[in-house]
């Protein structure tokens, strides 16, 4: 029998003595050529020590072997504690760094040659950055950061601003933070920018000298955005730097039920009404201010997005229709087959039936290779122009027609060539790309067909120096897009900069091109919520837009200027497809302003709108990206070529989406999603240190855990499927049955016996330090007896002999047990590495995945911490924390998440309760040594908590048999334990994990909770801390009483 796709491709993991994965053997299989089988091998060495020193991709590898001269895709040398001294990449270049003795960074160089210098506060103070300078080739030094941090004064304490960086100079200029809340959420945040004309460079020693950048004019070019957020820190007002206002109300799970906006010196806009959500969080309908209602159906058993319709309701003053009805078809693996809107009329022309539908294929490694669709008859073979849409909306049946694109990739997963093929319109061409034969660098054919000739159209540091023949790209020194020049003249050249800040955000976006014989000059700013939008002709202003962002609304104001075609304060209600692109806008009497479809990768198919002055408005696209006048879209961290199908520059983040530094979404762009150029979301969180097979780690499943025992569960390299399929055969053979019994007697009884030994060793602890070191012990038989269980089941089938398997299987589970045990200093040590290594939030998640899998953690648990270090991180970020004390917050919610997961049998309720735990304590905490633990005393008073919640439930007459058993068919029945039980376990566990971290952290900070339970004395006499107190007063009552109460067993 012939083979299908998909058989016989699995992915085969080497390991050495140490447990590093030293080879990977995948099979890739093409649909068109199924019996055809190409073994892919990846490759890595380590040192001595167990660090990674080189890592081959299957297509590096290949020509490595046949001449060793080849360099690998990545290469490092590290210290003796493990930290980076220096990378090489074939993609990005060579990168080297120094840190002292604290481990943190004092010089680097990257692969321009730009060197950076770190300066510190002096070792008596808390050691907090001060300072960056950079230094070109052939250039001076430059001071590009600053940091001013907040002394201890009454007015700081007034704001909360006590120990925060509270003025941040950067590329762009200054930002001031002059308020934050209790819990570390930044109030009031000032923005202010230097003049286009000059660069940061921030000599002096005070804030004077380096105020004078700004042209003497300090309160200049200088924009405020106010918040407010509720007990909680989510946000419930924002207001603008030009006064509008957004107001957000939320239900009681913390979820968005409605939103307004209100216009400066205008009247508040209901812009959503109402959301209703599903017991699993997902979003079920939303009506929307203008009166439209989105309807979202799930799969049952895998959860997935079925169909989603939008539509003008019944009694909608425009008349009732349906909008756009997307029918969603999947694989079994959870790749979109088809996609099929029953909005549209099916259309027939040139003896072709054009359905509004798209299907897709793929390959065995879910790479895209193939798409059918719809798009305008009357497109061509253009590269990157915008095409012109249909005005108004034609219901003729020649205006669109069917086509079909195949993709062609290369060993190293680059996209090699786009075929294009409309039959009905003749629209037939192929988009061609050269690859590197030294990288995975690559252009369009029409630079260069040799491959040894691509590098020249490359930086150093892997950045793409043209954007189409005859269009200079250029960076700055951190490696940012900096200028395009689309046209080159003698006098006057049409190009477009950009400026941004220290995280790489773009702020400024500036335009100049000659229209006629005028120059004109388009200018956007933008900021929390609002873009000012400015066009000139000549020097004279000709156009002034402020556009508020409120979701996907977008309110378009003009101080001047305004079209006539265009009413003022138009609301664009903006509705996306299941890859986030802009599909539709909508008005705010419910009319469609546009409707656009798209290429997978990019591109746009069919393009209709009202009138043409309303199309010039659309700005965001693709992926709900803005599109620049160049064609690239700007996702934040990189710049995106659609009609290339790849990144303009390699990923500043380094390996940690893949070896091939270039590939958008891994070649999937139906299913991927990168929300910002780092990386893709189908493998943002299962990722923990770049690529796939880049150093000892394995990578945990996205998939639902199903192992009843201590749910530790072995790592899987395939991509993530989100299914959660049931099976119902039963075996009715002797052995089946016996199966079907004895493993659940056994795991209920394994499950009892443990909880009731869990319990015993808690009542016995007299200190908490106690507790902790129990808890500990008991994550580490979880991680053991999970890794033992899943060893056993491979070795029973290897024909070991007995003493041999028994042996080999109680070393595995001795190994692991240990590390779970020790997962705490070791995710601690690990963070500071990655902090050295990576930015910000990537560190941070790093570190999150690392202390979840560390701890025994599930991959449910994995999602639960990163979800949490996805909030969190931001607020820390804004109190002024360093990268590394970021990472460290991160281990610690993943720690706290994955400890709960694996003692409590993958509780993912009680997992996130203390993943927000240890959050909560990274932003309360005044010094990374008082952060140390934290994810350990989060997790253990959950545990505690849980405990207690049971048996206040079971005093409640809730855990009996009969309420037990109708609280079994209400979760049967919804998938979700909603049960009061549930409930008070919950909130028991939830005031558990918070108020013991928070009590350990202020203890460790001020070594006198006595003085802090007063802390109202000490906040301004305007303020409102009452609340506070009480609260603090019943949260230690209920320790008490809960103390005297938890002598029985953790039933």
């Amino acid at each position: 029998m012939a083979q299908t796709l998909y058989s016989k491709t699995p992915s085969v993991v080497v390991m050495d003595n140490r447990g590093l994965n030293v080879r990977t053997v995948q099979y890739y299989r093409h649909p068109d050529t199924v019996d055809f089988t190409d073994e892919r091998i990846s490759f890595s060495q380590y040192t001595l020590a167990g660090f990674p020193e080189r890592i081959f991709s299957p297509r590096q590898y290949d020509l490595w072997k046949r001449d060793n001269s080849i360099k690998p895709d990545r290469a490092s040398i590290q210290s003796l504690s493990g930290m980076a001294l220096q990378t090489e990449g074939t993609d990005d270049g060579v990168a080297a760094a120094l840190n002292d003795i604290a481990g943190r960074p004092v010089i680097s160089v990257d692969a321009m040659g730009v060197k950076r210098r770190y300066l510190y506060e002096e070792n008596h103070l808390a050691g907090r950055l001060l300072s960056i300078t950079e230094q070109a080739p052939d250039q001076e030094f430059s001071v590009v950061e600053r940091f001013v941090w907040s002394g201890n004064g009454e007015q700081e304490k007034a704001y909360n601003l006590v120990g925060t960086c509270v003025s941040r100079y950067d590329t762009a200029g200054r930002e001031e933070c002059q308020s934050v809340s209790l819990l570390g959420s930044p109030l009031r945040i000032t923005r202010q920018l230097l003049p286009d004309d000059i660069e940061a460079d921030w000599q002096g020693n005070t804030p004077n000298d380096w105020n004078t950048l700004f042209s003497g004019n300090v309160s200049g070019n200088s924009f405020t955005t106010c918040m407010t957020a509720d007990v909680t820190g989510a946000l419930l007002i924002q207001t603008d730097a030009m006064g509008n206002q957004l107001r957000y109300e939320y239900d009681r799970a913390g979820q968005l039920k409605s939103h307004w906006l209100t216009p400066a010196q205008g009247k508040e806009k209901n812009i959503i009404a109402s959301l209703t959500y599903s017991a699993a969080g997902q979003t079920l309908t939303q009506k929307d201010g203008n009166g439209i209602l989105t309807t979202n159906l799930y799969e049952q058993k895998t959860q997935r997005l079925s169909e989603s319709r939008v539509e003008r309701p019944s009694d909608h003053p425009s008349g009732a229709t349906i909008l756009q009805n997307f029918h969603y078809k999947y694989d079994p693996v959870g790749n979109v087959v088809s996609v099929y809107d029953h909005a549209q009329a099916v259309r027939y022309w040139r003896n072709q039936k054009i359905s509004p539908e798209n299907q897709y294929t793929y390959d065995s490694f879910y790479q895209l290779v193939s798409a059918t669709g719809r798009e305008m008859s009357t497109l061509s073979g253009s590269i990157s122009s915008l095409p012109s849409p249909l005005i108004p909306v034609s219901n003729g049946d020649d205006v669109h027609t069917n086509y079909i694109r195949r993709y062609t990739y290369d060993r190293g997963n680059n996209l090699t060539q786009i075929q294009h093929n409309a039959p009905g319109s003749r629209n037939n061409h192929a988009t061609s790309l050269t690859v590197s034969s030294r990288n995975n660098r690559a252009v369009l054919s029409a630079f260069t067909t040799d491959p040894e000739q691509v590098d020249t159209w490359f930086d150093a540091g892997g950045h793409q120096t043209s954007l189409l023949p005859g269009q200079k790209l250029t960076y700055n020194q951190r490696g940012e897009l900096s200028q395009v020049t689309p046209v080159s003249r003698d006098t006057e050249m049409d190009e477009e900069w950009y400026r941004y800040n220290e995280d790489s955000q773009r702020l400024v976006k500036v335009s100049q091109y000659l229209n006629g014989n005028t120059q004109r000059k388009a200018r956007t700013v933008y900021l929390p919520g609002l873009e000012l939008r400015t066009m000139f002709r000549g020097n004279t202003l000709n156009e002034e837009l402020h556009i508020i962002t409120a979701g996907h609304v977008r309110l378009l104001h003009w101080v001047s200027g305004q079209p006539a075609e265009i009413e003022g304060d138009q609301l664009r209600y903006s509705y996306s497809n299941f890859t986030g692109s802009s599909a539709m806008e909508v008005d705010e009497a419910g009319k469609v302003i546009s409707q656009e479809e798209y290429y997978p990768y990019g591109g746009t198919s069919i393009w209709t709108v009202r009138n043409q002055t309303e199309a010039a408005y659309k700005f965001h696209r693709y992926s709900g990206k803005e599109r620049d006048a160049t064609g690239l879209y700007y996702y934040g961290l990189r710049y995106y070529q659609p009609w290339a199908g790849r990144w303009l520059s390699a990923d500043p983040g380094g390996i940690i989406d893949g070896l091939n530094m270039f590939s958008m979404v891994h070649n999937n762009p139906v299913n991927g999603v990168d929300s910002d150029g780092g990386a893709s979301l189908m493998s943002n969180v299962i990722t923990l240190i770049g690529g796939i097979f880049n150093n000892g780690f394995s990578l945990p499943s996205f998939s639902r855990p199903s192992f009843s025992w201590p749910s530790f569960s072995l790592p899987s390299f395939s991509r993530p499927s989100f299914s959660f399929d049931f099976d119902f055969s039963f075996d009715f053979s002797p052995v089946g049955v016996v199966k079907k019994i004895a493993g659940p007697a056994i795991k209920f009884v394994y499950k009892k016996a443990y909880k009731k030994l869990l319990n015993y060793a808690l009542s016995k602890a007299k200190t908490e330090q106690q507790k902790r070191n129990i808890i500990r012990g008991f994550r580490g038989v979880s991680v053991g007896v999970g890794v033992a269980v899943a060893i056993a089941g491979v070795v029973s089938s290897a024909g070991l002999a007995i003493p041999v398997a028994v042996g080999v299987v109680a070393a595995g589970g001795a190994i692991a047990g240990a590390v779970g045990v020790f997962a705490g200093p070791i995710s601690r040590s690990l963070s500071k590495a990655y902090a050295k290594l990576f930015r910000g939030r990537t560190a941070a998640h790093l570190s999150t995945a690392t202390g979840n899998f560390m701890a025994g953690g599930s991959a449910g648990s994995a999602a639960v911490a990163h979800g949490v270090t996805s909030v969190n991180d931001p607020v820390l970020k804004r109190q002024g924390r360093t990268g590394e004390y970021r990472s460290l917050a991160g281990a610690e919610v993943g720690i706290a998440s994955g400890t709960v997961s694996a003692v409590l049998n993958d509780d993912l309720v009680k997992s996130g309760i203390a993943a927000s735990a240890a959050a909560m304590g990274s932003q309360v905490s005044e010094s990374q040594k008082t952060l140390e633990g934290v994810g350990d005393v989060a997790a253990t008073a959950a545990i505690e908590g849980a405990s207690a919640g049971r048996k206040l439930a079971k005093a409640f007459g809730l855990r009996s048999l009969t309420a037990r058993a109708v609280e079994t068919v209400a979760e049967v029945a919804t998938n979700v334990d909603i049960s009061p039980a549930s409930l008070i376990e919950n909130s028991s566990t939830a005031i558990y994990a918070h108020g013991k971290t928070f009590l350990h952290v202020r203890t460790e900070d001020t070594n006198n909770f006595e003085a802090f339970r007063n802390i109202e004395e000490t906040l301004p006499a305007d303020g409102d801390a009452g609340w506070l107190s009480g609260a603090l007063e019943n949260v230690w009552g209920w320790f008490s009483w809960s103390r005297n109460q938890n002598q029985e067993s953790f039933a």
